[in-house]
């Protein structure tokens, strides 16, 4: 009930909608930046992956072909960061807010993917993207932005499923193609 109270959510659905959006956000950004995911998992609630050193519990989470990030990050660290940042830029779009803590573990997740501890300086930001970080993170907004219907129908699918329940890559793409 914490979280409800940092992010001035009313009850647990509104927190469940964070959840789903997120996902979803995280979802339509991997079709866009060809990031392949494993499938996008509705666990049970209460019986999925914790983070925040064990204080949280996603009731979702788009699974990776691979759990370890430094096999997918590297790949391409621009499109992975864009995919990160997206489930807590869709909340905002959606919501208005994003959950407090997604945002917090999905950049521990990108960072552990470089094996760096947190801080890059602006020029090794810019060797990495050719540009500064900054002009990356306005692109990811207007993406969420312009992905909004996507996602919002994305997470409204998502919603329809009794839990646990998972949803492979190739249904995520025929959904999102039949939309």
């Amino acid at each position: 009930m914490d979280e409800l109270d940092v992010c001035g959510c009313q009850d647990e659905e509104d927190l469940d909608w964070h959840g789903l959006v997120h996902e979803a956000g995280h979802a339509i950004a991997a079709l866009e930046n060809q990031v392949r995911f494993r499938r996008i998992i509705l666990y049970k609630k209460g019986a999925g992956p914790t983070f925040g050193d064990g204080l949280y519990c996603a009731d979702e989470e788009v699974e990776m072909l691979d759990r370890d990030p430094t096999t997918w990050v590297p790949v391409n660290p621009a499109a992975s960061l864009q995919y990160l940042w997206a489930g807590a830029l869709a909340e905002v779009e959606l919501i208005g807010h994003a959950s407090p803590n997604g945002d917090k573990a999905d950049m521990a997740t990108w960072h552990k993917g470089l094996r760096n501890r947190g801080t890059l300086s602006a020029n090794e930001v810019h060797a990495l993207f050719g540009r500064s970080v900054e002009d990356l993170f306005e692109h990811a907004e207007w993406r969420a932005r312009v992905n909004t219907g996507r996602v919002e129908r994305l997470a409204r699918y998502l919603h329809s499923f009794a839990r646990p329940h998972s949803v492979p890559y190739e249904d995520v793409v025929a959904f999102d193609s039949s939309t």
